[in-house]
Parts: structure tokens; sequence; C-alpha cells
């Protein structure tokens, strides 16, 4: 989905329960032979991080080398003036460590602690770059999906649903703790004000709309994106 459309996870997920979910799972069965069985989030992915300076506005990221996921985050640190370098998640620590990297573009700060980033980056900006929280789905391929009895798609369904939005509600109840956890490991911690966020918002919509239309059809990027504000 593109990028900045929503502010909230809540709001996410009300449109994809709704008109834009089903057109979304359409085109993914039609052009990826993929069936969506339910969306989930890794919770606050709302943690940016690196080890030369802090970072309140967008202007800051220009120049920082920054470890991204996909094609769609790369597009955005490009946007910002920053350079994308894809790395596994087991290497941003050795990544940050030798250089290769100045720091993670998105994580969340359960995973900066889990992988021990605070041992060797200062700097942590509190700023949802998903836009959302809701950034991962459980999939499987169509024709496997249609081979198996309506029972068992109903439990895979079911299974993925409540999962899902178990992972969503327990990441976003635990985020302030897992900050103050980072802050007492010797992180320096800044926060975007919620005033600030448009600035961000501005560039994640426009670059995620760019990466959308290279995946779906003018058209269909046009309806996705006005069923997306009738559900808001």
């Amino acid at each position: 989905m593109g990028s900045g459309w929503f502010e909230t996870s809540e709001q996410a997920l009300k449109a994809l329960n709704g008109p834009f979910g089903d057109y979304f799972e359409q085109l993914l069965e039609e052009k990826a032979n993929t069936k969506l069985l339910g969306w989930s989030g890794a919770g606050a992915v709302d943690c940016m991080l690196n080890n030369k300076r802090p970072v309140r506005n967008p202007e800051d990221l220009k120049g920082l080398k920054l470890r991204i996921a996909n094609a769609a985050q790369m597009a955005q640190v490009e946007a910002f003036g920053a350079v994308g370098v894809v790395m596994s998640p087991n290497d941003m620590y050795l990544g940050v460590q030798r250089g290769t990297i100045d720091g993670v573009y998105s994580t969340s700060p359960s995973g900066a602690m889990t992988i021990k980033l605070t041992e060797i980056a200062k700097y942590y900006t509190r700023v949802d770059v998903s836009g959302t929280g809701v950034e991962h789905g459980f999939a499987m391929n169509l024709d496997k999906f249609n081979s198996l009895s309506k029972e068992q798609q109903d439990v895979l369904i079911n299974l993925a649903t409540e999962y899902g939005q178990k992972m969503l509600e327990v990441g976003i109840e635990m985020a302030d703790e897992h900050w103050a956890n980072l802050e007492a490991h010797g992180a320096e911690v800044t926060v975007v004000p919620k005033e600030e966020i448009p600035k961000w918002r501005a560039v994640w919509k426009d670059v995620g709309d760019k990466v959308l239309k290279e995946v779906v059809s003018e058209e269909e990027a046009q309806k996705l994106y006005e069923l997306a504000m009738q559900s808001i």
C-alpha cells in the first residue's frame, strides 16, 4: 500500500478490513498468485538510528549510509538525501561497527535492543517510518490455498487474523517500555514532535505512490488510494 496514506495502525487496519483491503487482496491474487491470510506488523516500527549525529528532521539524514530492507525503503532514503544499503538484519551490528553503514533506517526499539545496537550506535530517533506499524502479512501460494478444504482454509485465515492482531497489540503496548530500555542502555533519543511528522509523511507518500505505480497500473493505484481515503 502507499506509505503515508494512514496516520495510525488503527486507520490502516480499518481500511484493510474493508473495501480497500478486499481490492488489495484481489490485486495480490491476480498479479502474484498469492493468497493473503491476514495482516500484522512488528508493533511500533518507529526507530531510526545512527552513530554519526542526532536526527531531528529530514534534512539531518543527508549523506548518512542507512541499512534498508526493500526497494520502497531505498526510494524513501534516497528522497531524504541519504544512501540506502540493502542488508540482512543479522548483518546490521557488524555493518555499523565496521562502517559499512552509519545506521538503520527502520526498525523497532525492541529489535535494536535484541541485536545490541546500543553498543555501537548512540543516536536514536523516534519517528514512525512505516506510517502505520502494519507492514507485514501472512500469505501463501493461491493454488495451494485453493486445494485445501473450506475447513482448512478457515483455520488458516482465523489463526493468521488472531495472531496478527495480537502481534500488533503487544508491540504497540510495549513501545514506551522498549524506548525506556534503550535510554537505560545509553541511547540518546530524539522524539519527532507530532507537528513535524507531516514533513516526513509528505516524502513517504510521494515515494510510496511512485513505487506503487511500478507494480500496479495508474488506474489501479488511483482506485486503491480512493478506497483508502474513503475508509478514514
